[in-house]
């Protein structure tokens, strides 16, 4: 046999073969794809893991403050409930100051220190310092209650007391109240001249 027809005949078997080769890699590649083979690497290592990874959402309402019940809709409360309520109650202190008060004047008692205007040179007023009996006198139908020599007046001490009188020595230390419509005072004489007196002024 020639060389030609010694290649024919080898060309000839592979061209058998060929078919065979074909399917044996066919079915080689369906294997390998049912394993997952190629799914595996056509995703890229950095896009499987941002595939896995599921980022968390915080919603706003979650992590805002609660709020009570109702808070929302109440009204914001007036000015007026922020004052303390003994400024309107019965012994709540209003005032507390000196006076002078001359022989023979009379002077009216309130919430404020007294001006010119409240002193009078007779005894017209709600305290007299009277010169024939050196005491101080109550006027206009006011309540005097007198309390122990230097003792301080309190609210208690001029609202419950029942020795009443309608004057007190005017010497230095002597202590006495004056009771009239919507407060309370007390008084305290400071100088041996009898003219100052220390004054606290309650709501009654």
């Amino acid at each position: 046999m020639d060389r030609r027809g010694s290649m024919r005949v080898r060309f000839h078997k592979i061209g058998a073969l060929g078919p065979v080769w074909i399917t044996a890699i066919a079915a080689l590649i369906t294997a390998l794809a049912a394993a997952g083979f190629f799914a595996g690497r056509a995703t890229s290592p950095g896009q499987s893991a941002s595939q896995d990874s599921t980022p968390t959402i915080v919603s706003a309402a979650s992590s805002a403050p609660s709020v009570p019940q109702g808070a929302e809709d109440s009204p914001s409360s007036p000015a007026a409930s922020i004052i303390p309520a003994s400024t309107s109650a019965g012994g709540s202190l209003l005032s507390s100051y000196e006076i002078l008060l001359e022989p023979g004047w009379s002077v009216l008692i309130g919430a404020n220190r007294p001006v010119q205007s409240d002193y009078s040179n007779n005894s017209s007023g709600d305290l007299f310092n009277n010169t024939n009996s050196k005491a101080f006198s109550s006027g206009n139908d006011d309540r005097m209650v007198i309390l122990p020599d230097n003792s301080t007046p309190t609210y208690q001490s001029c609202s419950t007391s029942t020795q009443f009188g309608h004057d007190s020595t005017s010497y230095r230390g002597s202590a006495f109240c004056l009771i009239k419509n919507g407060i309370v005072a007390g008084f305290v004489a400071n100088m041996d001249d009898n003219q100052s007196l220390k004054v606290w002024v309650w709501r009654q």
